[in-house]
């Protein structure tokens, strides 16, 4: 008999991609790496976003900027697409640092516990086969972001562990609900 404070059972996957890419402004928007949620998750826990990038190595006001993060043009946007191929939601993962031509690695976790609603919707929001992406983009005349190689992990609860053996039958809590507040016998 299964306990009634069972863990979820969690589950991994992570893709990689490795291959130099330069995006500049006025290119068109293309994914650099996509993952697709797998039909064995019900429910995507965290996303993880990880690149090494850097901009062009120089601006108009680099000795103002340099090595921060303020006023840089060169960065990343999370997206989550449909199956069918429409934006699900959209959100800022990182900017590369500020006229900096040594390439930096920043990770970047979008939780569920996290405060910003933001960031829970993303994750409430998500379903199997879901499409997450990372574009690399670049605004202004003259800024590049140089990729050189990005990761997505997620993290997610397991279809199984929505079941729990009890009595030699599986019950999906999943679908249960809730007791009645206006129920006249409840017996335990």
């Amino acid at each position: 008999m299964a306990s009634a404070n069972t863990r979820p059972n969690l589950l991994t996957q992570t893709k990689r991609e490795s291959k130099p890419v330069t995006v500049c402004f006025g290119c068109p928007e293309q994914a650099y790496i996509e993952l697709t949620v797998p039909s064995s998750f019900v429910k995507v826990k965290s996303i993880t976003f990880k690149t090494t990038s850097h901009d062009q190595g120089f601006s108009g006001v680099e000795d103002q900027y340099r090595g921060t993060y303020e006023q840089c043009c060169s960065f990343f946007d999370g997206v989550i697409t449909t199956p069918e191929g429409h934006t699900r939601k959209r959100g800022l993962i990182c900017t590369n640092r500020h006229a900096m031509i040594e390439p930096f690695t920043h990770v970047c976790t979008w939780p569920d516990t996290e405060n910003e609603e933001f960031f829970t919707q993303v994750l409430q929001e998500m379903r199997e086969n879901d499409v997450i992406q990372i574009i690399p983009k670049a605004h202004s005349r003259a800024w590049r972001n140089f990729v050189l190689e990005a990761e997505i992990t997620i993290t997610g609860e397991s279809k199984e562990s929505q079941q729990e053996e009890l009595g030699g039958k599986k019950i999906n809590w999943s679908i249960s609900s809730p007791l009645s507040p206006t129920a006249e016998d409840i017996y335990v």
